[in-house]
């Protein structure tokens, strides 16, 4: 099985294997692809993953045993901690292998990265050890104990009396980054973010005391996840009332404790003033074309009728009307990362990945997708995408930093719908 090396691999999980028959490689290989194959979305399917190079090469060391099969599975993993528990819970459902009962179950779950952390602190002392008996410095533990003590210096840290994860120079900086929980504080940290401080993964507006007073004396970027939960932070924040001046947003679909350098810099350089932030929410979305003007447009690709896309509404609604497709529509790829693309009749043309909607958009005739409903942020790229493609609705999770409007598309976030 092809696959991310085990070198390139962030976490790993072994799993033990019993079964009550004599089996080969090949049967175990095929039960756990089989069988795990559209237990839920196309995303966690063992082959997509590989392909994807998330999911490793699957290792497997078996042995028969009398009338048994017994040994263990690896499976190396670069997703996330939460993502490979789901896979390994998953694995764990494979039940037969060809006509007999198997049993597997996770033994270990090792984070692969504290293993190279030792591996580079044991050649760094190497290093200084060498280096010492070449021109006679001080000790190798006396230099190692200034590397780890540079390392301590910038370790996370509790801040105030709710002892909230942040970077050792939240009270020294006048910037502070506020982020969700504890990883994304590591993650910056890893970065060379030293003014960071999470607010607890605080629910129901229970926005620690220590956040509100950081907001009155210091700038605040609340640097927040590519998704829902992100916008569920950033509404607690502003009912809690904390005073924040920027707005930071993760790529679409992506967490901050999961960004590279790159990523976080390009992230925080975006960032908006929260007024701006602020004055977008609160915007009504744009008139659509009355349903007549669409039936016009779209009539020549399709002899079909055009349902009422959105009721117009006033300056002082949040809310506007769609057609009952469009909400099952939105329900049903909600928390899936994925899209749907209507026709006219708002009937499914097509279900694909969100990180595949603006290439998929560019390639499709115009007027054959009359309306997009998926789970992401709507981008400038893709409204613009969407207005070349003949596209009337665009419907996503939230709006990102849209400076322009394209004329004759409507354009939802969820909550309005």
């Amino acid at each position: 099985m092809g696959g991310a090396s085990l070198a390139s691999a962030k976490y790993e999980a072994v799993f033990t294997l019993e079964v009550d028959g004599p089996v080969d490689r090949a049967d175990i290989v095929g039960a756990l692809f089989g069988q795990t194959e559209g237990l839920f979305t196309e995303d966690y399917d063992l082959r997509e993953l590989q392909e994807k190079g998330k999911v490793g090469r699957i290792q497997i060391n078996s042995e028969n045993k009398g009338k048994k099969t017994v040994g263990e599975i690896i499976v190396p993993s670069n997703m996330t901690k939460e993502e490979t528990a789901f896979v390994a819970a998953i694995i764990e459902s494979v039940d037969k292998v060809g006509p007999y009962t198997a049993k597997i179950e996770l033994r270990e779950f090792r984070d692969l990265r504290e293993a190279k952390r030792q591996e580079i602190l044991k050649r760094t002392k190497q290093i200084i050890e060498k280096q010492r008996e070449a021109q006679n410095v001080g000790s190798v533990e006396e230099a190692l104990g200034e590397l780890m003590n540079s390392v301590k210096s910038a370790s996370i840290e509790n801040y105030g009396a709710s002892k909230l994860p942040a970077g050792p120079e939240v009270d020294k900086s006048e910037e502070v980054i506020l982020v969700e929980g504890r990883a994304d504080v590591v993650n910056l940290l890893k970065h060379g973010y030293k003014n960071a401080v999470a607010i607890g993964g605080a629910t129901g507006g229970n926005v620690p005391a220590e956040i509100l007073q950081l907001g009155k004396k210091k700038t605040i970027t609340a640097f927040l996840d590519g998704d829902r939960g992100g916008d569920m932070i950033l509404r607690e924040l502003e009912e809690a009332g904390v005073e924040l001046d920027y707005v930071a947003r993760a790529p679409p679909g992506k967490e901050v404790e999961e960004l590279t350098g790159k990523e976080i810099a390009r992230a925080l350089d975006s960032k908006e003033p929260y007024s701006k932030v602020h004055q977008a929410e609160q915007e009504t979305v744009e008139q659509a074309p009355p349903a007549e003007q669409l039936e016009e447009e779209t009539g020549r690709q399709r002899k079909k009728e055009v349902p009422k896309p959105v009721k117009a509404t006033t300056k002082a609604e949040e809310r506007v009307e769609v057609a009952d497709q469009v909400k099952e529509a939105m329900e049903s790829v909600r928390g899936t990362l994925e899209a749907l693309l209507l026709d006219a009749s708002l009937k499914q043309l097509d279900r694909i990945p969100v990180g595949d909607l603006a290439e998929k958009l560019s390639e499709i005739d115009p007027g054959t997708a009359f309306a997009v409903v998926f789970d992401g942020v709507i981008t400038q790229r893709l409204a613009d995408v969407a207005s070349e493609k003949g596209v009337k609705m665009l419907v996503g999770a939230r709006k990102g930093n849209i400076t322009k409007n394209p004329i004759g598309v409507a354009i939802l976030e969820e909550n309005q719908i």
